[in-house]
């Protein structure tokens, strides 16, 4: 009885021992962030226009003249913007033509209210470029938009522009992440 309850305490021990080493050996810069596109919400205006599953969002709008790009609203949460680390966009882009590229940006809204304050768009595709996007960084001008020092209180929300279907299929966006 008392070689269990030493054995306990060894136990005990090592495994408190070996919490605290990895707590310690994982810095912020080394911190994952992944966000699963299930928490982003998308336009209202026709929402047969996406598919939501366990891969994410997709922009199912194609084969008519009126087909278009929609957009996905993925919240960017604090922990994301201060890691001072890119933003990565993973899904799958299906659209090759000329202007079926997957774009991000970044938008600001202020807690007192008003329009929110975006970003130009960046290309995460470019040309007529198909196939899975994965590890895709926000390009500088949306990062710096983001990390602004005056718009620190503001709430940020990167919007992703799926374009309309393709010949590869639905473009989809599958999360944000950082690393």
């Amino acid at each position: 009885m008392k070689s269990i309850r030493v054995l306990a305490r060894v136990l005990i021990g090592l495994a408190t021992a070996a919490a605290s080493f990895s707590v310690l050996g994982t810095s912020p810069a080394d911190a994952r962030e992944p966000t699963h596109a299930s928490a982003c919400l998308f336009e209202t205006d026709y929402v047969g226009d996406y598919g939501v599953s366990a891969d994410g969002i997709s922009n199912r709008s194609g084969g008519f003249a009126w087909s278009t790009a929609r957009n996905v609203y993925c919240p960017i949460s604090t922990a994301l913007r201060d890691s001072g680390q890119p933003i990565f966009v993973d899904g799958y882009d299906g659209n090759n033509e000329g202007n079926g590229q997957v774009t991000a940006r970044v938008c600001m809204t202020s807690w007192a209210g008003g329009a929110a304050v975006c970003a130009a768009p960046g290309e995460i595709t470019h040309g007529t470029e198909t196939g899975f996007i994965v590890g895709r960084s926000v390009d500088a001008p949306n990062l710096n938009h983001l990390r602004n020092p005056g718009l620190a209180d503001n709430y940020p929300v990167l919007v992703v522009s799926l374009p309309r279907t393709g010949t590869g299929g639905a473009s989809r966006i599958s999360g944000i992440q950082t690393w």
